[in-house]
């Protein structure tokens, strides 16, 4: 019984995120681009992209889309629910995809805009030691489902390239805790 209880909650989750996956792409068309200037905000656009950070970092509307108007803020305190428990070995994800349970923990995306609540007080060389090393300036590790060991090898201009694209988005207040 057991067994078939874990292969139908690993049958739901991956429904769920395939239910997500289309309602992200539905209506996301994208033209190819040529890269942009090393370090540039452009560039950065285009990293950010590529990388699917607002997969994580963007909060989604009931319909599975993105909230743009709340771009790259992370997970919604007191407006999105955590995950659900799960048994050892399991992950779930809260129904936006902004938080993640599984046995490091729950892990909740952080605010990258430039809000005092987000990256808003790092400075470049922070940012980028951030995400070289897994650990924020003040000490906190950053949590999977954040892809450290691909970042930690990633060009320093790639990196700048996307500090310098979330210093132009608009700041979003919200304080995330318990990370």
């Amino acid at each position: 019984m057991r067994r078939g209880v874990t292969g139908f909650a690993v049958l739901a989750v991956v429904v769920i995120a395939v239910a997500a996956a289309a309602g992200y792409w539905a209506g996301r068309r994208s033209t190819p681009q040529a890269p942009a200037a090393a370090e540039s905000a452009a560039r950065g656009a285009q990293l950010v992209e590529l990388g699917g950070c607002d997969n994580c970092h963007t909060p989604k509307l009931p319909d599975g889309s993105l909230d743009m108007s709340r771009r790259l803020s992370g997970y919604q305190e007191g407006v999105s629910p955590l995950p659900p428990a799960v048994a050892p070995g399991q992950v779930s994800a809260n129904p936006d995809f902004t938080s993640f349970r599984g046995d490091w923990g729950v892990s909740k995306a952080r605010n990258l805009t430039p809000d005092a609540t987000g990256i808003g007080g790092w400075s470049e060389t922070q940012f980028i030691q951030t995400l070289k090393t897994g650990v924020d300036p003040s000490g906190m590790k950053l949590m999977p489902p954040m892809p450290i060991m691909e970042l930690e090898n990633a060009p320093e201009a790639d990196l700048a390239a996307i500090y310098n694209y979330l210093r132009t988005l608009k700041p979003v207040a919200n304080k995330i805790t318990g990370m």
